[in-house]
């Protein structure tokens, strides 16, 4: 794809085929104001195609992802854009996975845009488009600004509805009722609320005192263990591998040990955001 490309809309064939009409007329009948009509337009069409040129360059582009990106859901990315000369206008960010309109641009803002990856596994968004058709509508320019980002599309979580395996559990610590485990019964501590903790975790009195959310810590149950077997590769392949991601997902949020075992991998049970990510990049992988 060309990085620099120029599409004429409807009003601007219009306005074409009268440009070129009156200079005709101007031509055949000698008249002066035909021709001052005519240099007019061609000179309001220079201009406007000046004007876009500015509008789309002296602009630097960078984006990232603010968390993790899960196929077929949309995921937030944070755009910086920084324009160097005067300013940009009815502008459209485009990517095959998603686009965002900024009406307006000048200097250096930080914007955000939603994107959509149809497939699990290793993605290269290499570039995006900038289109506009500032000034007049007549052109529609576009041009390709180079992004080189590297991803990782992490299978699209699908409920499970089978029951799940628990381990069982050491010490006098009783085993789990539930199939993903459960909390102790007693409280660790008291920390600070993080965006992932259910409400009813929160300790309503401290948070009353202390002026802002606290929530309560428990102790967790050694044993219990989660083991997602994949090692057989049926169909249906690519349902198994979502709803093994839901059960990574839900045995971390249930303090879980999960282990995984895949065709040509096996990844011993663990907590933690990074044992969860090991096991999230196997299952894109798989």
């Amino acid at each position: 794809m060309k990085k620099y490309q120029v599409k004429i809309t409807r009003p601007g064939f219009i306005y074409i085929v009268i440009t070129i009409l009156i200079s005709v007329a101007a031509i055949n009948t000698g008249n002066n104001l035909l021709y001052i009509i005519s240099s007019l337009l061609l000179a309001l069409m220079a201009l406007s195609g000046l004007a876009s040129l500015i509008n789309l360059s002296f602009m630097d582009i960078s984006m990232e992802p603010s968390g993790e990106i899960f196929a077929g859901l949309p995921s937030r990315f944070n755009l910086t854009i920084k324009k160097r000369l005067a300013g940009s206008f009815f502008l459209t960010l485009e990517t095959p996975f998603g686009s965002v309109a900024l009406p307006y641009l000048r200097g250096r803002s930080g914007r955000s845009c939603w994107l959509k990856f149809p497939a699990r596994g290793e993605m290269i968004l290499n570039s995006l488009r900038i289109h506009s058709g500032f000034p007049m509508g007549f052109f529609r320019r576009s041009r390709q600004v180079h992004l080189g980002l590297q991803l990782m599309v992490y299978p699209r979580p699908l409920p499970c509805t089978m029951p799940l395996p628990a381990g069982g559990s050491r010490g006098i610590e009783k085993p789990s009722d539930s199939f993903f485990g459960e909390l102790g019964d007693e409280i660790k501590e008291l920390r600070s609320y993080r965006p992932a903790d259910p409400l009813k975790w929160v300790e309503w009195k401290a948070t009353a005192r202390r002026g802002r959310m606290v929530v309560r810590e428990f102790y967790q149950l050694e044993g219990d263990t989660l083991i997602l077997d994949l090692k057989r590769k049926t169909e249906p392949w690519e349902r198994r591998i979502s709803e093994a991601c839901h059960l990574v997902l839900e045995g971390e949020r249930r303090r879980l040990m999960v282990g995984l075992k895949l065709p040509n991998r096996e990844i011993q049970p663990g907590r933690g955001e990074r044992h969860r990510r090991t096991l999230l990049e196997a299952l894109a992988l798989a």
